[in-house]
């Protein structure tokens, strides 16, 4: 069963078949995009500041508003934190809109992530 939820096959190339792991079997030098999540809510001037430095920066971001569908409970769980906006790149907390401003202004986009993995 597991097996079938990793998609992956005896003799699979890939290790494991994602669209990821197949860019980086045919490219091992690609350089993939970010994935940015940030959790936002209406009318947060920094929730808009923080969408506003992302497009800014031409960094892609899937954007999830606050709603009746969740609440700041899971912001909390999710984050540890319950302030919002919250960002993610890569997996990896970031935080609001200062520390999203201090990772791009000093580390710029990727390299705070590259640094802290390798």
């Amino acid at each position: 069963m597991e097996s079938l939820r990793k998609c992956s096959w005896e003799g699979d190339p890939y290790g494991e078949s994602s669209a990821e792991n197949v860019l980086k079997y045919l490219n091992p030098g690609i350089k993939l995009p970010d994935s940015i999540a940030i959790f936002t809510k209406r009318g947060c001037a920094y929730c808009a500041r923080v969408k506003e430095l992302l497009s800014q920066y031409k960094m892609p971001y899937e954007e999830v508003i606050l709603t009746e569908h969740f609440s700041i409970k899971t912001v909390k769980a999710i984050s540890d934190s319950t302030k919002l906006p919250q960002v993610f790149i890569n997996g990896r907390k970031v935080g609001g809109a200062e520390e999203l401003e201090k990772y791009l202004n000093v580390e710029g986009p990727s390299d705070l992530f590259a640094r802290r993995v390798a």
